[in-house]
């Protein structure tokens, strides 16, 4: 619930963090002059807490480039900033980046196009508990909800176990937003301070 103070190990007020907001939107202005993007804050921070352990980023990528030149070239951009490493996520640039600053607070960057949007904000946003309870209730509807979005078995109507990661899996239309997972899923709606 929003406002609460955690006490977890590595955590930070909250308001340690707004300084770093504005470091991040200046990097990303310099790299949306040369490749149009939308940066929205996630995480701890949309979620209202007091205290975050890093700050959460979604990067809508738009434009005629690719998603991967995208990604290639913002990750050539932050090479850059010399004061902050970035990383590459496990999984490669198309699962995101980290960026560090020399006294270790941490940015997380997850990159989307708009099919997948409302699939990252919902996964960027958490909580890890929310986020593992809408995907197991997903799975037993015979969806599938990652952070790329909201998918269902061609043909099927039936619960799929999909574990194993078979099969082909087709993107449910109408679910470009949060808010048409959650419709589609028949969920209630949960404003992030309630997640």
């Amino acid at each position: 619930m929003g406002g609460n103070l955690g006490t977890y190990e590595g955590r930070k007020p909250y308001l340690d963090s707004v300084g770093r907001e504005d470091d991040v939107l200046t990097i990303f202005e310099k790299i949306s002059e040369d490749s149009p993007m939308l940066m929205v804050m996630a995480g701890s921070a949309r979620r209202g807490l007091l205290d975050c352990g890093d700050l959460d980023v979604v990067v809508l990528l738009a434009g005629v480039l690719s998603r991967e030149r995208q990604m290639r070239a913002m990750a050539e951009h932050l090479a850059q900033f010399g004061e902050v490493h970035y990383l590459t996520k496990s999984g490669g640039l198309s699962k995101g980046q980290t960026l560090i600053w020399p006294d270790g607070f941490q940015i997380d960057i997850n990159f989307t196009d708009l099919d997948g949007y409302g699939a990252c904000m919902m996964h960027s946003t958490g909580s890890a508990d929310t986020n593992k309870r809408q995907r197991y209730i997903a799975s037993r509807k015979g969806y599938l909800l990652n952070d790329k979005g909201l998918f269902r078995k061609a043909g099927s109507d039936d619960p799929i176990d999909y574990s194993n990661g078979s099969g082909d899996w087709t993107r449910v239309p109408d679910t470009e937003t949060e808010e048409g997972i959650y419709a589609e899923l028949g969920f209630h709606w949960l404003r992030p301070e309630d997640r």
